[in-house]
């Protein structure tokens, strides 16, 4: 998919997701606009799920950073909000985004959910979509500085199955991530919901898993040199 052009509102984007609790939720690519939203989310957030997003103690959310974090070209950057009812008025329960670095030359990686939206299966979904649509406009390789006790991110990247280093850097986590099924082994964003997506996802590496296993079988039970696997006789 090309990237939007202008900095167009890409509305192919959105979307409404099922929770692990069937709550409904509205996904959709974050606007300009956005502004109260993100504050609202920042200030119900505690201070160590700010302290995980931000790797700092902040008491709110400085102007300019929420200008960053709304004003986005939805192709090098771009970030996905999730948007519920709340008391007759709309509310951000959770953000994803992805972020080129033109100074590091990197993309970063970042999700964050409200504390009381966690452990309903938002966070996994959120980083599936977001990693899925870096992947539309060609950005498979991540990188992300994260708190060493941040257990929530580290386990979510593995359940999706993305490979993942980290090395250590002034008390935090330097990952790498990387996008394993780029452009081969993966579904168009948008053409499944997002639970198909990361069932997509967890499927598929469980058959290469299978694969690898039936390989190495195969060359043990026919005690094959691979050195020697083509012999004369099939060339």
């Amino acid at each position: 998919m090309k990237p939007a052009a202008n900095g167009q509102y890409p509305g192919q984007y959105e979307s409404i997701i099922t929770l692990d609790s069937g709550t409904l939720v509205f996904l959709r690519p974050v606007k300009k606009s956005d502004h109260d939203l993100l504050v609202h989310l920042f200030n119900k957030m505690s201070s160590q799920s700010v302290y995980h997003r931000f790797l700092r103690h902040l008491k709110s959310l400085p102007e300019n950073m929420v200008f960053q974090l709304t004003h986005i070209n939805y192709s090098t950057d771009f970030a996905l909000i999730a948007v519920v009812g709340e008391r007759a008025r709309d509310a951000a329960i959770a953000v994803g985004r992805y972020g080129y670095d033109s100074d590091e030359d990197c993309t970063e990686l970042a999700v964050s959910v409200r504390d009381d939206w966690q452990h309903d299966g938002l966070g996994i979904l959120l980083l599936s979509r977001i990693v899925n649509i870096a992947n539309d406009h060609g950005i498979s390789n991540f990188t992300g500085l994260m708190d060493t006790g941040n257990r929530g991110i580290q386990k979510l990247l593995k359940i999706l199955g993305y490979k993942v280093q980290y090395f250590p850097e002034n008390g935090f986590y330097n990952s790498i991530i990387k996008f394993l099924w780029k452009g081969l082994l993966r579904a168009p964003s948008g053409c499944l919901s997002l639970d198909d997506q990361v069932f997509f996802n967890m499927l598929i590496l469980l058959i290469l898993t299978k694969c690898a296993i039936f390989v190495a079988l195969f060359f043990k039970t026919n005690n094959i040199n691979r050195l020697g696997f083509f012999d004369k006789k099939i060339l």
